[in-house]
């Protein structure tokens, strides 16, 4: 139970990280915001894997479900302008990092589904 509060503690500190580099950084410096939320995303997907396989288990869904939370504040602080929005002429950095945020906890729910499939079939 302890482990779950740690997992559900790290995905809000993970939103709550970006959400302030939202307000810091999406106006002036998109790319480096954009930059950095896929370095991170890749670094997360990985940690979300590699602390499952090595207990040959997979994420608790509570977990999931509050990052999903976690990314939904995320999209609605991006969409309803909460977060400014940011300069670029072309296709607007701040709707590519709202469908960034998306394809994230889209890959960290299709890994958990993967990991809970292969716990299912051990056991079976």
């Amino acid at each position: 139970m302890k482990e779950k509060k740690v997992q559900i503690i790290i995905a809000y500190l993970y939103h709550a990280f970006f959400i302030l580099l939202g307000f810091m950084l999406m106006q002036e410096y998109i790319d480096g915001l954009l930059t950095t939320a896929v370095i991170s995303d890749i670094v997360y997907v990985l940690y979300w894997i590699i602390f499952n396989i090595n207990r040959e288990r997979y994420m608790p869904w509570v977990v999931y479900m509050h990052f999903v939370i976690g990314s939904a504040i995320e999209v609605m602080l991006n969409w309803f302008g909460i977060i400014p929005e940011d300069n670029a002429p072309f296709v607007p950095g701040q709707l590519l990092y709202i469908l960034l945020l998306l394809i994230h906890a889209a890959l960290i729910g299709i890994v958990n589904l993967v990991l809970w499939q292969r716990k299912i079939e051990r056991r079976g």
